[in-house]
């Protein structure tokens, strides 16, 4: 009987990114599991790509049993552009691997491991980010890649929703937008809640993102886990809260 073990890295991430129209805030835990058998370690999962771009994934990130399935790999090695460029070149280059890994497991993973990592008959099996500055105002490309199964449970394709938004109408100065990714359980009400109460969503970024991931972790310490990376990008550059294990990775 095949099992899952390291070959597989599965972020059971909580991620947030507020937008504002001249910055852009995001955290996100650290705790990764490699497989059924492998290790649960703390890792970087935000990204900083040339200049100051940064991506961040959740979900099936690596698998090393396909060729050219590592999620940040493919994204450090994307080329410059916009944000929405590099989001559909991205998209474009990991959904031929982010399937085979999914066939895979469906032909040799039991069952009740295939469904744990790969999810149900039409699952979203990894989302990603990007952002940074565009001509001075704040820039996010978020993608969902869901997998759709036939009637025999086979996966059989990869649809991708990409969620592009620049410009005022994404957020202002004073109205933000969030985007909640990975494990968003607990939040989903709390994020409803700082959006539409009076006074609207606190001024301090950065502690409103550390306050939901956090909730992640006390709901779902099995799934999240700390410390939390945090990264503001600005017009003066990317600034760190809390670096986090991203400490420990010299490119950052």
């Amino acid at each position: 009987m095949a099992t899952i073990s390291c070959a597989l890295a599965v972020h059971s991430t909580t991620l947030i990114v507020i937008r504002r129209e001249r910055q852009i805030t995001v955290a996100g835990d650290s705790r990764t599991k490699y497989g059924t058998q492998g290790p649960t370690i703390k890792v970087c999962k935000i990204e900083r790509l040339n200049g100051d771009v940064f991506f961040a994934g959740s979900g099936m990130v690596l698998d090393t049993r396909v060729d050219g399935y590592s999620a940040n790999e493919i994204a450090l090695k994307g080329k410059p552009g916009t944000i929405a460029f590099r989001a559909a070149a991205f998209a474009e280059a990991i959904k031929g691997p982010l399937l085979q890994s999914a066939r895979w497991g469906r032909q040799n993973a039991p069952e009740a491991v295939y469904r744990e990592f790969w999810g149900g008959s039409s699952a979203v099996v990894l989302n990603v980010v990007f952002v940074g500055m565009e001509n001075r105002v704040a820039s996010i490309s978020a993608v969902d890649f869901t997998k759709i199964e036939d009637a025999q449970g086979n996966p059989v394709r990869i649809n991708i929703n990409i969620r592009s938004c620049r410009g005022s109408p994404c957020g202002d100065a004073e109205h933000a937008l969030i985007i909640s990714m990975g494990q968003t359980d607990a939040i989903s009400n709390e994020i409803n809640s700082l959006l539409t109460g009076p006074g609207g969503l606190p001024v301090n970024d950065a502690k409103t993102a550390r306050h939901l991931v956090e909730m992640e972790i006390t709901d779902r310490p099995d799934k999240v886990g700390p410390p939390i990376s945090i990264v503001q990008i600005d017009n003066s550059g990317a600034h760190w809260i809390d670096k986090g294990v991203c400490a420990q990775t010299n490119n950052r």
